[in-house]
This record gives structure tokens, sequence and C-alpha cells, in this order.
């Protein structure tokens, strides 16, 4: 952009030269002449020399004050225009950085959050079954124990069964007989009479 500026500046400044060439000799022009005056063949060497100093003027003026302050702006616009695309780019990256980084956060919980669900899953299965051996222990143990009460019961009614079997065995016979009945005679019959019930 500043070489096609470079470009067309001599050309304008040409022209500009010209017409101000051009201005100073209408000025010293009578007011009385007629046709143009820059046609004039006269006025020429004035126009030509005015316009050469217009020109060279000019092109000082642009190429020493005006030129180089428009680069240094152009410049420095640059450098603030790359310095932002820089910044622009390091955001960027930060922000792709960042968003990986919560994606793996995100994978890393869900994965954990499963472990932890299998974690759980597993130690209810396990303290269930624990439960269960525990509770089918107490039943057989508290089964075991009923039995040995029911078979202790029952030891006990055969027993009385048996006292009360030879009382009254004692009693019809001596009612019978008039006479005190044998005791072990007695028992021996109702041992043997249980025996064969069993």
């Amino acid at each position: 952009m500043i070489k096609q500026l470079a470009r067309r500046v001599p050309s304008a400044l040409l022209a500009g030269g010209i017409a101000f060439g051009l201005g100073a000799a209408h000025a010293a022009e009578p007011a009385g002449g007629g046709g143009l005056p820059q046609l004039n063949p006269e006025t020429f060497p004035t126009q030509l020399f005015w316009g050469a100093v217009a020109f060279v003027t000019l092109y000082i003026l642009m190429s020493k004050v005006a030129l180089p302050r428009v680069a240094a702006v152009i410049e420095e616009r640059g450098e603030r225009i790359g310095e932002d695309l820089d910044k622009a780019a390091q955001l960027n990256a930060e922000a792709e950085a960042a968003h990986a980084q919560y994606e793996k956060a995100l994978a890393d919980a869900r994965t954990d959050a499963v472990m932890l669900l299998r974690e759980m899953e597993a130690g209810l299965a396990q303290a269930n079954a624990e439960a269960q051996a525990a509770v089918a222990a107490e039943i057989a143990a508290q089964g075991e124990a009923a039995e040995s009460r029911i078979a202790a019961a029952k030891q006990a009614a055969l027993q009385d069964l048996r006292t009360v079997a030879i009382e009254v065995a004692e009693s019809v016979t001596a009612r019978l007989t008039g006479d005190a009945a044998d005791h072990g005679r007695i028992e021996t019959a109702v041992d043997s009479a249980m025996q064969e019930r069993r």
C-alpha cells in the first residue's frame, strides 16, 4: 500500500505543481487579456518554473513529513493487529486446553462413578449373602434347639407316662387281687409295653 502511494504521489505532485504554476501565471497576466492564460506561450517558462518549485516542495514535504508518519501509523497498526492475533491465538489455545481438560475430568468422573457403583453393588451383594448366611445359620440353630427341646419334652412326657402307667397298674392290680403288686414286675411290663409302642 505504501509502495502504491509512493508511486502515485509524484504524478499528483506534478499535477498540483502545474496547476499552482498556472495559477501564478494567471495572476501575473493583465486582466484585459483574452483566451486561456495557461495556453499563452509567453508564460510557459514561468509556468514550468513555478510548477517545478511546487513539485519539488510538495515532493519533499510528502516524502520527508507525511509519508513517514503514514508509514509509522500503518506499521504500528500492523504490529497491534499482529499482537491481537497472537493474543487471540494464545487465548484460543488456552480455551482448547481448558476444554480438553474439562472433557478428561468429566470422563474420569464418569469412570470413577461407574467403579464406585460397581464396588457398592459388590459390597451390597456380599453383605446380603452374609446376612442370608447368618439368618440361615440362626434358623438352623433355632431348629436344632427346638428339636432338642421337643426331644427333651418327649422324653419327659414318656417318663411321666411310665410313672403314671406304673402307678395305675399297681393300683389296678391291688384292687383286682387285693394284694400289693410286685413293683419290679409291673415296671418291666410297662417298659416292655412302651418299647412295643415305639
